[in-house]
């Protein structure tokens, strides 16, 4: 029986649209974006962002110099450009699981963008409400490590003794599954556009 859920965080959850913020750096003449970013494919600098081990002053300068020195606020807003909204069916799931399992998240993401959606699901729902339906958030770039590496997901496990035969996690990136079930938790892929409930509903009790 499961009895704990991790999430990942964008496109499970938060609306994403990847191709917004690729068109967006090209507007900024930004070359090749679509190779060095996208939901497939990240280069190093942005995976070196998401690890935390570059400030968001360096990575706005990095875009700067790849865009020919554009804006840093403008390189902002391109960067946060892919980042949608919460929507309702899916808060109003997880408060029906709130209370009945523990829920976590478990997001590959970086500062710049933890900002901006952690604003934009404030101004929705209220963070504190958000917030307040998991045990733990974990951003990659505070965790120092990001999917698919298994420690990511050795670091929940060992600190919130998680059983593994007990434990559900849920990413759009089948490159994620494959690394959780790695750790011998099981583990689901999630298609943009999925119903997430009716995805769920085999494993919990709703």
């Amino acid at each position: 029986m499961i009895k704990n859920v991790i999430f990942d965080l964008g496109v499970v959850l938060l609306d994403v649209d990847y191709q917004k913020t690729i068109l967006a750096f090209e507007k900024l003449g930004i070359q090749n974006a679509k190779q060095a970013f996208s939901k497939h494919s990240q280069d190093d600098f942005f995976r070196a962002f998401e690890k935390g081990e570059i400030t968001d002053n360096e990575f706005l300068d990095g875009l700067s110099i790849l865009s020919q020195e554009a804006d840093k606020s403008s390189l902002a807003s391109a960067w946060c450009a892919m980042l949608g909204a919460l929507p309702e069916d899916k808060m109003q799931f997880l408060q029906k699981l709130k209370g009945k399992y523990r829920l976590f998240i478990l997001s590959n993401t970086n500062s710049i963008h933890k900002k901006w959606f952690e604003k934009e699901i404030d101004m929705q729902y209220g963070w504190d409400t958000f917030a307040s339906c998991f045990d733990f958030i974990g951003y990659s770039h505070e965790l120092g490590e990001r999917k698919p590496n298994p420690e990511s997901y050795e670091l929940l496990i060992r600190r919130y003794k998680l059983e593994r035969n007990r434990t559900l996690f849920i990413d759009d990136t089948l490159e994620h599954v494959l690394g959780a079930r790695k750790t011998a938790i099981n583990a689901i892929h999630y298609r943009d556009g999925e119903n997430l409930e009716k995805l769920l509903a085999p494993f919990l009790v709703l």
